[in-house]
């Protein structure tokens, strides 16, 4: 039948197993985090579209005063063609306003047809960049969906692993699980240590013969490592 320090020794394999699960949970969800480069590549994909609709803004609004200079110049042609003006100084200040009206247009024509140019130009980077954050979003979703499997997997192993430490515990010495779990908390998950060559194999520190031998002489006292202060045991 097992001693009380050998059964907390086997509690304690089955604490160091719980205790990498948890380690390794907690790395999955960081490695599930959104990189860095994706945010990035989602800000520039964001500015670039906002640049594009600026430009497409533009073009419409150039485009819109084309249109009405365009019907100014229209209607003014016709009153100079209609005969109704006889006056020359009337005349010659309609053909003024409709010189002026042709420079506005223009104007306003280049303007449409620089947003225009600019736009397809920023279309040409911007195309590949969509389609790289398309890509990138991808690959980051694939890698999210392996980390919940594995994360679900690793959430059943713990589940079942709790439940055999608790039925472990519940056999157990009381007085003896309480130090143990003390320990634990103090001693970064190791409160149960074995011993090799008369050293304990925590700290490496040698022990006294009468501590070194007395596991071995099957001492029921729970004999501790004078340097770091863990439960020994020989194995």
């Amino acid at each position: 039948m097992a001693t009380d320090i050998e059964k907390l020794f086997d509690l304690q394999q089955i604490d160091l197993k719980r205790l990498r699960i948890v380690k390794r949970v907690k790395k999955s969800l960081v490695s599930v985090r959104e990189p860095i480069d994706l945010i990035r590549l989602r800000e520039s994909v964001g500015s670039m579209s906002e640049e594009q609709e600026s430009l497409k803004e533009n073009q419409t609004l150039a485009e819109s005063q084309v249109k009405v200079v365009k019907e100014k110049i229209a209607a003014n042609q016709d009153l100079l063609n209609s005969g109704r003006l006889t006056d020359p100084k009337d005349i010659a200040a309609l053909q003024s306003q409709i010189a002026e009206l042709e420079s506005t247009k223009s104007a306003y024509e280049e303007r449409a047809l620089a947003a225009l140019l600019e736009f397809e130009d920023k279309n040409k980077q911007y195309q590949p960049l969509v389609e790289r954050l398309e890509e990138r979003t991808g690959e980051w979703e694939e890698l999210r969906r392996c980390a919940r499997e594995e994360q679900e997997g690793m959430a059943a192993e713990l589940k079942e692993l709790n439940r055999e430490r608790s039925v472990r515990a519940s056999d157990m010495n009381k007085d003896a699980l309480q130090i143990y779990e003390e320990l634990l908390k103090r001693k970064n998950g190791i409160a149960v240590t074995t011993i090799t060559n008369s050293s304990c194999d925590a700290c490496f520190m040698s022990l006294p013969t009468s501590v070194a031998t007395a596991p071995r002489n099957g001492s029921s006292t729970y004999l501790h490592c004078p340097s770091c202060g863990r439960m020994l045991i020989q194995r």
